[in-house]
This record gives structure tokens, C-alpha cells and sequence, in this order.
């Protein structure tokens, strides 16, 4: 039987006609195939073909998104961590330098203190040994000997009293310490004395310097008195000028 076909046309080999046969037919003839094999399996006691399940295509557009999306999570998470390092930072810093400012006002504290110690400690020095200090010995005739000393510095009207030995007072008396000049006497203060009878007065009072007499101490009523009421307790003269 001879062949019709021209000789010039080469018969279409499978994959070529698989290219022109149309989707809907090549799936038709693709089911067919999978029932008639699965239908000779069973009539063999084979188990069913199973058909490969078509992989699941992610669009790149979803693939992108999800990306982006983890991407935002991790800069979002370090920029959390990087507020928190940042306050806690800023938090520590302050609290340093809070804890520097209080060390330095208590330093300062001590070291005014110590200046102002000085300077009294000077001051004090100054007013018993100094050039234009003159001191007076106050006694008395009493069992107990009480005694005592002022310094006074002409040159800055300062008046330092120290006494030692004094007898304790009842409630409601005090000591009263004067200056005796020919027309007056002046109170320079009173004073409570220590359990071992001692006492520390200091006063500041302009007086001419040839105008002191002496100097004593009375027993007053607790405040002190415009004038002495009483019998000094102890005294001292002043000699030559």
C-alpha cells in the first residue's frame, strides 16, 4: 500500500504532538491513563498508582512580602533594644552624676567646716598670745580656789575668759561676768560652768584702754542683771597699765 503522505512532510514525533494537543485533552487522556492503570493494579491485587501532588508555586510577590515583613521585625526589635541600652545609659549617667554632685557638696561641706575650725582655732590663738593681748588673773579666797583668766586683745576689742573650778549653781541662778571701770560695770555675758567647774566666755566690747579696773564674776538670777547684786564670786585687779 503506498503512502499518500508528500514526501516532503516528516511525520510529527510525540513530544511535538503532545505540544499541539490542546490542555483540556491532554489532561482528559492523563486521567484516563491513571483509572485504567489503577483499575489493572486492583484487578492485580497492586496497590493504587498514587499521583504526585503538584508542588505548591508561592507567588515571588507573597515571597517578597514575607520577607520584607522579617526584615521590619528584625529592625524593629533592635531599634527596641537600642531605646533600652540608650535610657539605661542616659538613666546610669545621671544617677553618676547625681552621686558625683552630693560627694562633692559633702566634700565641700568638710572642707568649709575645716576652714572655719581653722580660722576660730586661729582666731583664739590670736586672741591669747597675740602682741596687744594683755591677761588677767581672776582669784578667790573660797575652799574650793576657784580661779580663772582673761585675755583681752586691746587691738580688736576681743575678750576671752577661761575659768576652772567653779561650784555648779541651784536652777534658776547663773554667772555673770563684768567689766569694772572707774564709772561702771559692764556686763560682757553670762555663763553656765561644766561638771568640773570649768566655763569658756568670749565677748566683743570696745573699752579705752586705761579705763579697765578689774574684773569679776557674781551670782546672778538666771537671764542676768542690769548691774551686780551680789558679792563677787571671784576677781581680778588690774595693775599698772
Amino acid at each position: 500500500m503506498s503512502d499518500d503522505r508528500p514526501n516532503d512532510i516528516e511525520p510529527l514525533d510525540v513530544s511535538a504532538r503532545a505540544a499541539l494537543t490542546p490542555d483540556p485533552v491532554r489532561a482528559a487522556t492523563r486521567a484516563r491513563l491513571l483509572a485504567r492503570a489503577a483499575a489493572d493494579a486492583e484487578s492485580r491485587g497492586l496497590k493504587r498508582p498514587v499521583e504526585a501532588a503538584t508542588p505548591a508555586v508561592v507567588p515571588i510577590a507573597s515571597r517578597r512580602r514575607d520577607s520584607s515583613r522579617a526584615v521590619l521585625g528584625t529592625v524593629a526589635i533592635a531599634l527596641a533594644a537600642s531605646l533600652v541600652l540608650l535610657f539605661k545609659t542616659v538613666s546610669d549617667r545621671n544617677e553618676l552624676r547625681q552621686t558625683f554632685a552630693a560627694a562633692d557638696r559633702e566634700k565641700t561641706a568638710q572642707i568649709d567646716s575645716l576652714r572655719r575650725a581653722f580660722a576660730a582655732r586661729d582666731s583664739l590663738v590670736g586672741s591669747l598670745t597675740g602682741p596687744s593681748v594683755r591677761v588677767i588673773g581672776l582669784t578667790s579666797g573660797a575652799a574650793r580656789n576657784p580661779r580663772a583668766l582673761m585675755f583681752w586683745d586691746k587691738a580688736r576689742d576681743r575678750w576671752t575668759f577661761v575659768a576652772h573650778d567653779l561650784p555648779a549653781l541651784p536652777a534658776g541662778r547663773t554667772y555673770q561676768l563684768w567689766l569694772v571701770t572707774p564709772t561702771q560695770k559692764i556686763s560682757a555675758g553670762t555663763f553656765a560652768v561644766g561638771a568640773n567647774g570649768d566655763a569658756f566666755v568670749e565677748a566683743t566690747y570696745p573699752l579705752d584702754q586705761n579705763a579697765l579696773q578689774a574684773v569679776a564674776v557674781t551670782e546672778e538670777p538666771a537671764g542676768g542683771v542690769p548691774q551686780p547684786t551680789g558679792t563677787p564670786v571671784i576677781v581680778g585687779a588690774v595693775g599698772g597699765r
